[in-house]
């Protein structure tokens, strides 16, 4: 039953792969051609920077194998019905393929971003604060909240969640921004409060004037990943467990 899924969830991860080599074969291109110089000073770099930019990646990822019961549920019910398991069941299974891509894909840009930092010779800048592997739990989780949030607002549809997909993104930057705007009351309250489903606020980087990294409290921000998760994908499988071929 999670046949399908696994081959939707692999193609999806060797794209995915192909398009992290490309970007770094040409970040790499553009750093040695165009004469790109390291300072000679002393800066630090986070190592949590690389925590941050697979994350965005596999953020980017999940959403897109977020649609997989919305995907299932466009003109497929009847035969996903005969399956010998569970509705939940079924869902679950599929959710756990996706799960592993997404994990996949995750260690492959930390990977990938880590070798572009050694081949560009930035790693000598290096730093590892205290944080660093509380941080990484955090940026791990970041998928799988935009993970939940797409399966929860595609389940119960079909050809529209790639419509859907498109117009959460752009909701999600414009919420994020409009929460921080110094909007009248009581608007900037009502932003503020929404954007505590917007995954994107729990993963904001800020870089200060001395080139020092500023992220969401770790704590709050781990905690509000893990429940847009969960609710989310609790929210998926009981829309998709109510739905009717």
């Amino acid at each position: 039953m999670y046949y399908v899924e696994y081959l939707r969830a692999s193609r999806a991860l060797i794209i995915g792969s192909i398009v992290i080599g490309v970007v770094l074969a040409l970040n790499l291109m553009i750093f040695f051609g165009g004469g790109v110089t390291l300072p000679d000073k002393q800066i630090s770099v986070p190592l949590m920077v690389v925590w941050a930019a697979a994350a965005v990646a596999a953020s980017i990822f999940a959403s897109i194998l977020g649609r997989s019961l919305a995907k299932e549920n466009d003109g497929h019910l009847p035969v996903a019905w005969t399956k010998p398991a569970p509705k939940t069941t079924h869902a679950a299974i599929k959710m756990l393929v996706d799960v592993a891509a997404i994990t996949a894909l995750f260690a492959i840009m930390c990977v990938a971003t880590y070798a572009y930092l050694s081949i560009t010779g930035m790693t000598r800048f290096i730093s590892v604060p205290s944080d660093t592997w509380l941080q990484l739990i955090r940026y791990a989780l970041a998928p799988f909240a935009f993970y939940g949030l797409v399966q929860f607002l595609t389940a119960s549809v079909g050809k529209r969640s790639g419509t859907i997909l498109g117009l959460m993104w752009v909701a999600l930057f414009v919420l994020s921004g409009l929460g921080t705007a110094p909007l009248p009351q009581p608007y900037h309250s009502i932003f503020a409060f929404i954007d505590y489903a917007n995954p994107l606020v729990y993963i904001n980087i800020d870089i200060d004037n001395s080139g020092s990294v500023i992220t969401a409290g770790l704590g709050a921000a781990t905690i509000g990943l893990v429940l847009i998760a969960a609710f989310g994908t609790a929210g998926a499988l009981y829309q998709w467990q109510r739905l009717e071929a």
